[in-house]
């Protein structure tokens, strides 16, 4: 498993928006523009700080219907968080509970 390059993204929960940091987890690995790929746009694996997703002073853990907004290639792609089948929507990377890969899909697409 890759990651790439961190990228700014806006993690929102109902009206609540945080920004934060994360980095797209990848299976395989292929470059499609600076930082970030793009070969699988319809799900994707985000990594983050555990401690960094705090919204109104509380630090939470990723909900499904929660999105990651990010700028990639002149695009705006919201992500939806969702687990696959029973998983939970998020897992963390280490024992130590420092990092985050959040699960999501891609929801909406649009030139910036």
């Amino acid at each position: 498993m890759d990651s790439l390059n961190s990228v700014s993204a806006i993690y929102t929960r109902g009206d609540n928006k945080v920004d934060i940091s994360v980095s797209r987890i990848l299976d395989e690995y292929t470059e499609e523009g600076p930082g970030i790929s793009l070969l699988n746009v319809e799900n994707a694996d985000w990594a983050t700080d555990a401690n960094r997703l705090i919204i109104l002073g509380v630090v939470v853990l990723p909900q499904r219907d929660d999105t990651i907004t990010v700028i990639v290639n002149g695009n705006r792609l919201v992500y939806e968080v969702m687990g696959r089948d029973i998983d939970p929507p998020y897992r963390y990377t280490t024992s130590t509970r420092k990092r985050l890969i959040i699960r999501t899909n891609l929801v909406t697409e649009t030139a910036v």
